[in-house]
C-alpha cells in the first residue's frame, strides 16, 4: 500500500506539503510498507506527532466513507475526545501492491479533510455498488494503524464513547467491531473491552482499572508511562498481525499492516527499549517515532525526519519542509549534514 499526504493545515497555517522518503538513491512520493521497525528521529517540530495525527484522520475518514454514518459519528465524537488538534489536509491510500479481489492494482481512495471533523471522500467507481467491494476496501483500510500521543493516554475517554455508539457490545456488526480498532488502541478493560480484541483473541495488551458509573464505563490508566508504551507496542503488532491474518483468510485481502506509534518508548529505559525490540516484528511495518536515538542501535533502519536540518540537501527541500524522511545512512555519509545533523539532535559537536 502507498500512503500519499498533502497540504497538511492547521490552524490556518501551512505545516506540511507532502511526504517523500529517500532511501538510497530512490526517492518515493509517500510512505511505503518498511518491514520490520522504523525508528523516526527529527528535531522538535519536525512533524513526528504531526504525521501520526494526519494519517489518524485520514484511514478514520476513509473507514466513515465506506462504513457509514454510525461509524462516522463516533469517530468525530473520539476525535474530540482525544483532543486531536484540527486539521485540514488530503490523505490518500492506493493498493499498488494490494491484493483485493475484484478491484484494480493501482486504485485509491483518499479524503479531503477539513478541522479534522468534516470530509470529502470519493467511494471508487467499481466499489459504490457492491458491499462486498466496500467491506474489502474497509478491511484493506484496517491494515493502517496510527496511534498518535494524545490517543494513548486518552484511551480511557475514546471507550466512553464507543458504549455510546454501541461498538463495544457482543452483538456489534462485524465491520464496526474490527474498524474501531482504527479508533482505540487495544486495552482491556473487562466488560468493555472493545471487542475487536475479542474477535481476534488478542493476548497482550494494556490493562484500564475502573467499572460502570451510571451505566457508562469510567476507566483510568494505572500503569505507569513506561509499562503502558510497552504493552501497547506489542499489543499494536499483535492485533495488526492477526486483523490482517483475518483478512486474507475472509474477503481475501492480502496486505503488509503499516503501524505509526507516536512517542514510541516513552517513559521506557535503554534496558526496556532492548528488550521490546528484540522481537520479532518482519511481517509489519512500524514507524516508530521517537526523540529516544539509542533506540536506533536495534532498530531494522533508522529514519530521519530533514525539518530544520541540513538533511533537507537531501531531498533537495528547503529547511522548513516537513514530511521528508531520508535513510540515516544518507546522513552519515555527508560529513557537513552529519555534523549539523549531530549537534541539533544533541546539542554537541560531532567532531568533539
Amino acid at each position: 500500500m502507498l500512503i500519499r499526504i498533502a497540504r497538511v493545515r492547521a490552524g490556518g497555517e501551512l505545516l506540511a506539503h507532502k511526504v517523500v522518503v529517500r532511501l538510497g538513491d530512490a526517492m518515493q512520493r509517500g510512505l511505503k510498507p518498511l518491514l520490520g521497525v522504523n525508528l523516526v528521529a527529527g528535531v522538535t517540530g519536525s512533524g513526528k506527532t504531526l504525521l501520526s495525527e494526519t494519517l489518524w484522520f485520514g484511514v478514520v475518514h476513509v473507514l466513515g466513507a465506506l462504513l457509514g454514518e454510525r461509524f462516522r459519528n463516533a469517530a468525530m465524537s473520539i476525535a474530540r475526545t482525544y483532543g486531536i488538534r484540527p486539521i485540514d489536509a488530503w490523505v490518500e491510500f492506493c493498493v499498488n501492491d494490494v491484493e483485493v479481489p475484484g478491484l484494480r492494482r493501482g486504485m485509491c481512495i483518499g479524503a479531503d479533510i477539513s478541522g479534522g471533523t468534516e470530509s470529502w471522500a470519493a467511494v471508487p467507481e467499481e466499489a459504490k455498488g457492491s458491499e462486498e467491494l466496500r467491506r474489502s476496501l474497509a478491511y484493506t483500510l484496517l491494515h493502517v494503524v496510527s496511534v498518535p500521543d494524545r490517543v494513548k493516554w486518552r484511551v480511557a475517554y475514546a471507550l466512553r464513547e464507543l458504549h455510546r455508539a454501541g461498538m463495544l457490545a457482543e452483538d456489534a456488526p462485524r465491520e464496526l467491531c474490527l474498524a474501531a480498532a482504527a479508533l482505540v488502541p487495544p486495552v482491556y478493560a473487562g466488560k468493555h473491552t472493545p471487542c475487536y480484541m475479542r474477535m481476534l483473541e488478542v493476548q497482550k495488551a494494556l490493562e484500564l482499572r475502573g467499572g460502570e458509573v451510571g451505566g457508562e464505563p469510567h476507566f483510568y490508566v494505572a500503569a505507569s508511562r513506561g509499562e503502558s508504551s510497552y504493552a501497547l507496542f506489542e499489543s499494536a503488532y499483535e492485533v495488526a498481525h492477526k486483523l490482517s491474518k483475518l483478512a486474507r483468510e475472509g474477503p481475501g485481502v492480502s496486505a503488509v499492516p503499516i503501524i505509526y506509534i507516536d512517542d514510541a518508548f516513552e517513559g521506557l529505559d535503554a534496558m526496556k527499549i532492548r528488550s521490546l525490540l528484540s522481537r520479532d516484528y518482519g511481517e509489519a511495518s512500524i514507524y516508530a517515532a521517537t526523540h529516544r536515538l539509542e533506540a536506533g542501535a536495534y532498530s531494522t533502519r533508522n529514519l530521519l525526519l530533514t525539518y530544520g536540518t541540513r538533511a533537507s540537501e537531501l531531498v533537495e527541500q528547503p529547511h522548513s519542509f516537513r514530511f521528508a524522511l531520508v535513510d540515516a545512512k544518507l546522513v552519515e555519509e555527508r560529513e557537513e549534514i552529519f555534523s549539523d545533523v549531530y549537534s541539533k539532535l544533541l546539542g554537541e559537536d560531532a567532531s568533539a
